[in-house]
């Protein structure tokens, strides 16, 4: 089935993440042509764990619309059985205990509607609330037509910027994201030899070794 989705991007470099997106045969199309510079809104008609491989994005969220004036509408049943459903496909992409808290990015996060919903969400998912450290993250916000509401659902527990081959952060080391983005640049060429000088945390080569043959 078809969802709608959001990439979150760093600052200029939304050019190379649409075109990688592009790539991609079941995108669409952009369903949300915008002057930010940090996000990208898309249709999909595939697996979402296909969009974990994405090189060039920060984040993929899962976009929940809801036709209701103000947040507190979310937790009718009717609305409140659709995100429940949401958020527990998201939950099944991964392991069981690969999340263990939620937060919630928002205006007015610790409201009481705020923290009705953060109950809500509890009961349902098990999960405590963690402002500092949950990773299944919700960012809960007006929608484009201020007559509407939206519950944006990160898809993965941590950024896809954060590579799970960086064991460790050495000061000043060259963001996975750009990284990628700079080798896009480049032209490829499988049988040739690419040097990397001073390369200091590695990023970049281990970011072509990566894309094999590409």
């Amino acid at each position: 089935s078809m969802s709608h989705y959001e990439a979150e991007v760093l600052p200029g470099l939304k050019e190379h993440a649409l075109a990688e997106l592009k790539e991609r045969p079941k995108v669409q199309s952009e369903i949300m042509p915008s002057e930010r510079e940090d996000r990208i809104r898309f249709t999909y008609r595939g697996n979402s764990e296909d969009l974990f491989t994405l090189k060039t994005v920060v984040a993929i969220y899962l976009i929940n619309s809801f036709p209701v004036p103000r947040p507190k509408s979310l937790l009718g049943d009717t609305y409140f059985a659709a995100l429940t459903k949401s958020i527990k496909y998201v939950l099944s992409l991964h392991p069981a205990d690969t999340f263990r808290s939620f937060r919630i990015n928002a205006a007015g996060k610790d409201s009481s509607v705020m923290l009705r919903i953060s109950e809500a969400i509890s009961r349902v998912t098990g999960l405590k609330r963690d402002d500092r450290n949950g990773t299944l993250l919700f960012r809960i916000l007006p929608g484009l037509d201020r007559n509407s509401w939206e519950v944006l659902i990160r898809l993965t527990p941590r950024p896809l910027s954060t590579r799970a081959w960086r064991v460790c952060d050495m000061p000043g080391a060259l963001n996975a994201t750009i990284a990628s983005a700079m080798l896009r640049l480049v032209p490829q060429n499988p049988e040739g030899r690419f040097l990397n000088l001073m390369c200091g945390s590695g990023t970049l080569l281990i970011e072509r070794a990566l894309q094999g043959s590409r």
